[in-house]
């Protein structure tokens, strides 16, 4: 997630444009508000475009100590929300957003308030820096990490019935995930001098999303020297109606689904007197509209390249690929529905390190703590998994390699100057592009040497599925963890952060998530049974990522490997057309047909929709891209001080309102009990 004033500040200064202001926004951003940025376009075109991997030199000195109870409270709420939303997003569509931004933004308004009413309570007293902002959001991005494994692995591993229950199971998930995080979090430590100073020029790792943090963090330090915090108390104001507008849509949408939720204008046009054939058909390969904020609030960051690319991927998949091979017979679906009504429904390299060495984490701080996680991961593996030390390494082994993986292909960017600028003005500070990190790949890879290794140990088929999985879950927790807080060590570089600081608030937020996140998914489990039923035939979420684990896992023990040969010719041609259009966009696209890129298909976030069963996703996003660029392009001083505050509010709204209807779904009070399925399909939505 983003924010607006780095936008307004790096959009007009990397493109030279001075849009005209119109009344709405000048009654917001006032005389003074506006001169001021104008005044910082030089300075920061100096500091940030013409060179991304040197630090800010423009801040205020921070003489007091910025590891604060206030900071690592803040920020560890921060975490806690994003990472209950996480887990919400996750279960739905797959999709997980960063807590960087959305934790600057809280962490500035709240604590800078504190700084300011509340100066005589002696724990809120003293002055508010970009430096504890930056301890804020470190402690959030910490906290609200590691939730990736409980939207696949863990579902996947009850949904085969190799673990007992998500409440009985607690303190043994909580272990194996404090073990995956702390090996993370140590081994995340030595990658920022590789990462963040060794190789960041050479390979070109701008780290997008960890620099879109920093520069929102300067700009409201800097507006807030000048006297025009407002500005950031008007971004915030617009953070929170649009969270609390998205939260109660969530929570209230469940008594009248498809009414207020889901529009299924297919079945309207079906039911209305048609009876089209074709009608039926879209309604049944799941072709309608879903009133996501958060898949609108991601289609206001990523853009219209994105968002339109995975719309393309989800027609290919489910309106092209898909009834054709219904129509062939190569597959198969379940009516919805019995009631024959709906009968057919289916420069110089090197970069200074400006930390002094005194505020640099020492070796002793994090290579013993290494060795010991290490070791206490075989212990715990094979005192409560039972699970063979040699596996253990293995999967540890597959976390360190994959790490360096996620970090680099989440700090890349483009290669030449002029993209490199049109990215930051478009995408700077999105957590889905363009740093991806690619985890759902690295994961399957790594259940698959696992797969390959544990052949020929004389287990049974449901002994190998759960060491397969469970060797994929320490390896993608690792792997995440260790890419999050090396992204997150850059925000501090760029801001002159005391790494050693950031260490210890990223150490403390790690504590919390461990226990965050299990807490979490117990809550969804239990108000949500079919999470972990992979025979429940209706579902409030999709659960994508616990459906590829579970396949690759039977795929990859089962001794006849069950995967046709159709399959792989499939898989075949795809990625050679994946391939082909990369080297197009790479080779042919260039000089005078740059400007092709923008528009040019995203391969892997087309990809991305083949594997979440669902359409309504791709339109949501869309929505939002078409919404954010018709706002930038009339009003765009409007939209640079509200558009990416208010999609940041629409994600994080949406899936705290998830965590408060699993909470009514627990004591009875759910749609499901006192909602109506007006408006939807055969009754079901």
């Amino acid at each position: 997630m983003t924010s607006s004033l780095d936008l307004a500040d790096s959009e007009a200064l990397l493109a030279g444009q001075d849009a005209d202001v119109n009344s709405d926004a000048q009654s917001i951003l006032d005389d003074e508000t506006h001169d001021f940025l104008q005044s910082q376009r030089a300075a920061d075109k100096d500091s940030f475009v013409e060179d991304p991997f040197l630090p800010f030199d423009d801040l205020p000195a921070e003489d007091r100590n910025i590891l604060t109870i206030r900071a690592l409270v803040v920020g560890i709420l921060c975490g806690a929300l994003v990472n209950a939303s996480n887990i919400y997003l996750g279960l739905k569509s797959g999709w997980t957003a960063s807590a960087n931004i959305f934790a600057s933004i809280v962490g500035f308004t709240v604590l800078k308030s504190c700084a300011k009413y509340a100066n005589h309570i002696p724990i809120l007293a003293g002055d508010f820096g970009p430096r504890e902002n930056n301890i804020v959001q470190t402690a959030a991005t910490a906290a609200g990490g590691m939730s990736n494994v409980f939207v696949s692995a863990f579902p996947a591993m009850y949904q085969l019935g190799l673990l007992d229950s998500p409440r009985n199971d607690f303190w043994r998930i909580a272990t194996l995930t404090a073990a995956g995080g702390y090996f993370g979090f140590f081994f995340a430590t030595p990658l920022r001098k590789f990462f963040i100073v060794y190789v960041a020029r050479e390979l070109r790792m701008v780290f997008p999303s960890s620099s879109a943090t920093a520069i929102t963090i300067r700009s409201m330090h800097l507006a807030a020297i000048k006297g025009e915090s407002s500005a950031a108390q008007a971004k915030m104001k617009a953070l929170t109606w649009a969270f609390s507008f998205a939260l109660l849509l969530r929570v209230l949408s469940q008594y009248a689904i498809g009414i207020l939720w889901d529009w299924h204008p297919w079945t309207w046009i079906y039911v209305l007197g048609s009876h089209s054939n074709t009608a039926i058909a879209l309604e049944s390969w799941g072709w309608f509209i879903e009133l996501s904020p958060a898949f609108i609030g991601s289609g206001m960051l990523v853009g219209l390249n994105v968002s339109i690319s995975y719309l393309f991927g989800s027609v290919l998949a489910w309106g092209i690929v898909g009834p054709i091979l219904v129509s062939k017979q190569l597959a198969f679906g379940i009516a919805a529905s019995e009631n024959s009504q709906w009968r057919g429904s289916e420069k110089d390299s090197l970069i200074e390190d400006t930390a002094a060495p005194e505020d640099c984490v020492s070796l002793w701080m994090w290579l013993p703590g290494l060795i010991i996680v290490l070791v206490a991961t075989c212990l715990v593996m094979r005192l409560q998994y039972n699970m063979p030390i040699s596996e253990t390494c293995l999967a540890l082994f597959l976390a360190f390699f994959f790490s360096f993986l996620a970090v680099q292909a989440t700090g890349a960017t483009g290669t030449s100057t002029s993209f490199l600028r049109a990215k930051i003005i478009r995408s700077l500070g999105s957590h889905y592009s363009p740093d991806i990190t690619p985890l759902t790949a690295a994961s399957k890879a790594s259940q698959i040497i696992l797969g390959t290794a544990t052949r020929g140990q004389g287990w049974d088929i449901a002994k190998s599925q759960q060491m397969n999985l469970l060797g994929g879950a320490l390896s993608s927790i690792g792997a995440s963890q260790a890419a999050d807080l090396t992204g997150d060590f850059r925000v501090g570089f760029l801001l002159r952060t005391s790494p050693k600081l950031q260490w210890l608030a990223q150490g403390l937020g790690t504590a919390c998530a461990v226990f965050i996140a299990p807490a979490t998914f117990v809550l969804f489990s239990a108000a949500y049974p079919c999470i972990n039923d992979a025979t429940a035939t209706t579902c409030t979420f999709h659960v994508p990522s616990v459906s590829a684990w579970r396949a690759v896992a039977v795929a990859v023990t089962d001794p006849a490997f069950p995967i046709p040969p159709s399959s792989r010719t499939f898989s075949l041609v795809f990625a050679a057309i994946g391939m082909a259009m990369v080297l197009v966009r790479h080779t042919l696209l260039t000089g005078d047909r740059i400007w092709i890129r923008a528009w040019w298909p995203n391969v892997m976030v087309m990809a991305l929709a083949f594997i979440i069963p669902a359409s309504v996703y791709g339109t949501a996003m869309t929505i939002g891209a078409v919404v954010a660029a018709v706002w930038s392009h009339l009003r765009p001083r409007g939209f640079d001080m509200f558009g990416h505050a208010v999609a940041a509010g629409f994600m994080a709204g949406e899936g705290i309102g998830g965590v408060v209807n699993a909470v009514l779904q627990i004591v009875g009070w759910s749609g499901e009990v006192w909602g109506t399925t007006a408006g939807c399909p055969a009754g079901v939505c």
